[in-house]
């Protein structure tokens, strides 16, 4: 992996060298081997390199061998190899064996349709030299990031926001904060579609490429989430899919540094680690072991190792530390955005550590969102066969809830009750996204300043995603609520995370089962197969019970979580308590200082656990002083 930026100038100016290697220098953590530079006319391109394959010749950016194309990439082609040969035939010239090459190759001979050959996780600009024409590509799921600004002078482009707020500060460019998208993330706690929170960054949505000239820029989807078609029988999809899970992790198996895996001992790690035991016995599972023993994965990844003959290494996350406020910050910085998912902590500190062993760990991530393992999935399918007039009356059993107080678990019985019951008064399709949701919208009223909400459209969050991603509000069928996750969730929060957190530490991570071909034979199981009552993964639980004995198969599952509504009452407190009293909430003109204290009050008074709420609020905090303060006026 890698991290990229680059300038393409509408004028006949050529772009400040200074600036890109100053926008480059922002992502030394993505790319900690190496770095470049290069301008040709109106473009400049800036790379960071984490070297794993062709270590020699890989360097970028890099020119097509006849100079007429030049790329900054980020990211693997999984299937390079086979294009490789493909294009030899064509009579293709090569003078590296990255993959990188065989992008540059592969668009000579097919233009824009090259993107839709490309397996793998990757965004690039690649700038057409002849035609002065910037194609900005990102793979199909969005595993990789690809922010894209345009001003009146420029469009710029990079891996994270941070470096465009480079660009825009050394051009002296004021940078406002967004307030639909504000209100899109302490609904939802990340930044949904191709929403950032500044109001002239988008993202690149994935499985699109944005082609820009001097007279246009379009984005063009080269690859849609397939439609369910057929419904096959059980024994002909899993047949289907162990030869592609099995094919999907040899592929990500290339690479010229040496690969491990995430072993949580899970139904999708477990999976995932038997395909690979099959194709190598020598791969390391890595495993997080948390001092606290309800939070421990570690037995579960032990026996799924030795039942593989796989080795396996844990590392021990302790919660329990006196640099968590520095922690914290640290995910800020990385996250680039704010990004509240709290679970990403153990996720930086796994890959911290995983990072001082290998690159390149192979992943399941992906597995929830493709064979239904949420229990928001039941949870609206169950709310949509109650009738609307009785939806209200048993939304007010949420406030009961309250009453009890939080368990030492991760997620307990009464605060999971107390999300369903809290979102049934929205429509199933809108509060689909609720379960898992924050704010909503008469909350939001309250917490926000009236100046940042002038002339802002309130609309409730969740009905409005419901629509943008094609769930009926009233019917909602499970493929759409699945199909929305794989659209929106998936890249925006988990895929999110898990990039922002291990290239903090220059580690690649390559998730299995997000291989397109997986993606769409999972359109096409039928919902007996994913889902029985409140029994998510049945497809792959049924595989589990044939290739694992059922102290593995039969598990139930367990998440990545952190107690906060716990931490924000003992070891956050103070540290949380004198951010929410400072001047930084009056200064960022976002909330209500009284209101936000209330909420924090409340919080500590056990009237109401809001830890997830308040963990939002912080990071977003947090992440205006990091960057935002010397922006506002």
């Amino acid at each position: 992996m890698c991290g990229i930026v680059g300038v393409y100038h509408f004028d006949e100016s050529r772009p400040e060298p200074r600036i890109i290697e100053e926008m480059t220098s922002l992502l030394k953590h993505r790319g900690p081997d190496g770095s470049g530079i290069e301008l040709t006319g109106r473009v400049g391109f800036g790379h960071r390199r984490l070297s794993i394959i062709d270590i020699a010749g890989g360097t970028q950016p890099m020119y097509s061998h006849d100079g007429m194309a030049l790329i900054t990439f980020n990211g693997e082609i999984y299937n390079y190899l086979e294009l490789r040969e493909e294009l030899a035939t064509t009579g293709a010239r090569f003078r590296t064996k990255s993959d990188t090459e065989v992008i540059l190759e592969l668009f000579r001979a097919y233009g824009r349709d090259a993107f839709a050959k490309l397996n793998g996780q990757f965004a690039f600009g690649l700038y057409d030299i002849r035609n002065e024409r910037l194609f900005l590509v990102r793979d199909r799921l969005g595993e990789k990031p690809l922010y894209v600004a345009r001003f009146p002078e420029a469009l710029v482009f990079a891996s994270e926001l941070k470096a465009i707020l480079c660009w825009k500060s050394f051009y002296g460019k004021h940078s406002n904060i967004w307030p639909e998208a504000m209100l899109s993330y302490l609904a939802l706690n990340y930044l949904p579609l191709d929403e950032t929170i500044l109001e002239d960054v988008r993202k690149v949505s994935p499985g699109s490429y944005m082609e820009l000239s001097l007279n246009a820029a379009n984005q063009v989807r080269y690859w849609e989430l397939p439609r369910p078609q057929q419904s096959l029988a059980a024994a002909g999809l899993l047949e289907q899919f162990e030869f592609l899970l099995h094919d999907a992790a040899r592929i990500r198996l290339r690479s010229d540094v040496p690969c491990g895996v995430f072993l949580s001992g899970g139904i999708d790690s477990s999976l995932v680690c038997r395909a690979l035991s099959s194709i190598t016995p020598d791969v390391c599972g890595y495993t997080a072991d948390f001092r606290e023993e309800s939070f421990s994965e570690i037995g579960k990844a032990e026996e799924v190792a030795r039942i593989l003959g796989i080795r396996q290494q844990s590392f021990t996350i302790d919660l329990d530390r006196a640099d968590l406020p520095a922690l914290i910050e640290s995910l800020v910085y990385h996250g680039d955005e704010p990004l509240a998912d709290s679970s990403a902590l153990p996720v930086y500190l796994l890959s911290q550590q995983t990072a001082k062993q290998v690159k390149v760990v192979l992943s399941g991530d992906g597995g929830d969102e493709l064979f239904a393992g949420y229990l928001t999935y039941p949870a609206t399918l169950l709310q949509r066969s109650i009738p609307r007039w009785l939806r209200s009356a048993l939304a007010s059993l949420g406030g009961v809830l309250q009453l009890f107080p939080p368990g030492d678990k991760k997620v307990g019985l009464t605060e999971k009750l107390d999300r369903f019951f809290r979102s049934l008064y929205l429509p199933p399709g809108a509060a689909h996204f609720a379960w898992n949701g924050m704010f909503h919208a008469e909350e939001k009223r309250r917490l926000l300043t009236e100046s940042f909400l002038q002339g802002v459209n309130a609309v409730e969050t969740f009905e409005s995603l419901a629509s943008k991603l094609s769930v009926s509000l009233e019917r909602p069928q499970l493929h759409d609520l699945m199909r929305a996750d794989q659209m929106n969730y998936l890249p925006n929060d988990i895929l999110a995370k898990v990039d922002r957190m291990s290239m903090a530490h220059g580690l690649e991570v390559r998730p299995v089962l997000l291989d397109h071909r997986i993606v769409e034979l999972a359109q096409n199981i039928p919902d007996e197969l994913l889902l029985r009552g409140l029994r998510g993964k049945v497809f792959l639980r049924n595989l589990m019970g044939k290739r694992f004995p059922v102290s593995i198969s039969a598990q139930k599952k367990q998440g990545f979580s952190i107690p906060v509504h716990a931490w924000f009452r003992t070891k956050l407190r103070e540290f949380a308590g004198d951010l929410f009293h400072s001047s930084l909430v009056e200064h960022s003109g976002i909330y209500r200082k009284q209101a936000l204290l209330e909420l924090w009050e409340r919080h500590q008074r056990v009237e109401v656990n809001r830890g997830f709420e308040l963990w939002g609020i912080m990071v977003s905090l947090l992440w205006f002083r990091r960057f935002m303060s010397v922006n506002s006026g």
